[in-house]
C-alpha cells in the first residue's frame, strides 16, 4: 500500500484498464498482416465514433490515476500453459 500511496497519492487508486489486439509473439496475433494489421485494429478501436475527449474528461473526473494496457487474448497463454 505504501507504494501505490507514493506513486498515487492514495492508497486505493481508480486505474482503468484498455486492451488491444494481440501482439507479435503472443497466441493468436496475425502473423500473416503483421504490424499493420495490428495498428489498423487498433486504430479502428479509437475511431469507432466514441467522443473520447468526453470519454477523457468523464476519466478523469472520476479520479481515474492510471490506465493498464493489456492484450485482450492474454486468457491463451493461461490455456496453453496447462
Amino acid at each position: 500500500m505504501a507504494l501505490l500511496q507514493e506513486l498515487f497519492g492514495t492508497a486505493k487508486p481508480v486505474i482503468a484498464m484498455a486492451h488491444y489486439p494481440p501482439l507479435p509473439g503472443t497466441p493468436l496475433y496475425d502473423e500473416a498482416g503483421g504490424v499493420d494489421a495490428l495498428i489498423e485494429a487498433m486504430r479502428a478501436i479509437m475511431i469507432t465514433g466514441y467522443d473520447w475527449g468526453a470519454i477523457g474528461t468523464a476519466l478523469l473526473s472520476m479520479a481515474i490515476l492510471g490506465v493498464i494496457l493489456q492484450t485482450i487474448t492474454f486468457w491463451a497463454f493461461h490455456r496453453l500453459a496447462r
